[in-house]
């Protein structure tokens, strides 16, 4: 696609003249940096499912977002036979980045504080959607993550992978019936620090869940470690910032029960990505991350008497290979 970058309508109406292709995320999107003649520079995604369908999820729910008041890239011109959406720059500087080799844990809870001030933008649209994380949606991540991380990385015969049923539990737990709106993967690598404001992208596959879905997403992250003592203090932030105004969850000790199953979830969920995206592209990039997340899951277990057994089985099926 790059090659033809340079013919297309957005090329030519935006005087650019060159492009880099960008890392990008897991997903199937390319991404391109594009430079007119006085070297400003702009996004340009191709999206071959916007090429071949003629509608783009992201489109609508940049939309959305915006609605919302929630800070994101502005689109600035598509084009639909091209599969491309040109979108405003927002540079290179990552939350992650932002947050690389520092040491003031005053600066890391006042950054993920503002973080969380955008996330409870998120999570108070009201867009109705059928999308959503029921207990059919969270175990079918699960069985992803078996499939991925067991079967085919680890080579255990499924036979031997009793787990399924201690998920199932879980899954249940987390189906609560009140649901809000969710980023689904808000993580550092997706909030973006420009011009001194925090910015979200990838937010295409928004759908509704709990409230924790997203905050164990930045608060338990697979790239980062905050300080411990930063995220109890956001965690309670955040439940008096939302969760209290909006008559969800008002104990705090149920909050925090549903934010550790939400955590084990998460976390084993994000294990599946990693090793499908090694076994799908044979790209090693992610499996650096598996051991971290993994462990984040069994400190949680930990604290429960009621998974003993699924703690127990994790580390047999995890270690045995």
């Amino acid at each position: 696609m790059n090659n033809n970058l340079m013919e297309t309508i957005l090329f030519k109406k935006y005087c650019l003249n060159r492009s880099i292709k960008l890392a990008g995320d897991a997903s199937k999107r390319i991404y391109y940096r594009a430079y007119n003649e006085d070297e400003k520079t702009y996004i340009m995604c191709f999206d071959n499912d916007f090429k071949e369908k003629k509608v783009s999820t992201f489109l609508d729910l940049n939309k959305i977002f915006i609605d919302g008041n929630v800070l994101v890239p502005k689109i600035l011109d598509i084009d639909v036979n091209n599969g491309l959406i040109l979108q405003e720059d927002l540079g290179d500087q990552t939350l992650l980045m932002e947050l690389k080799g520092q040491s003031n844990r005053d600066f890391e809870f006042e950054i993920f504080k503002k973080v969380i001030d955008e996330l409870i933008k998120i999570n108070k649209i009201s867009h109705k959607t059928t999308l959503m994380f029921d207990a059919k949606k969270l175990l079918e991540e699960v069985d992803i993550t078996i499939d991925n991380l067991f079967v085919k990385y680890k080579k255990i015969n499924h036979e031997e992978i009793d787990i399924r049923t201690d998920f199932e539990k879980i899954c249940q737990i987390l189906d609560v019936k009140e649901k809000i709106y969710c980023h689904r993967d808000f993580h550092s690598k997706n909030i973006m620090v420009s011009d001194n404001a925090i910015r979200i992208i990838d937010y295409q596959d928004a759908r509704l869940g709990i409230p924790q879905y997203d905050l164990v997403s930045l608060l338990d992250d697979c790239y980062y470690e905050i300080e411990n003592k930063n995220k109890e203090n956001l965690k309670r932030y955040y439940w008096e910032e939302f969760c209290v105004p909006q008559n969800l969850q008002t104990d705090y000790q149920s909050f925090l029960y549903y934010y550790d199953m939400m955590t084990v979830q998460r976390a084993f969920k994000a294990i599946g990505s990693f090793c499908l995206i090694y076994n799908r592209e044979n790209n090693s990039d992610y499996l650096q991350y598996v051991d971290f997340t993994f462990n984040k899951i069994i400190n949680v277990l930990q604290k429960y008497n009621d998974f003993k057994s699924l703690e127990l089985k994790l580390c047999r099926l995890y270690g045995g290979n």
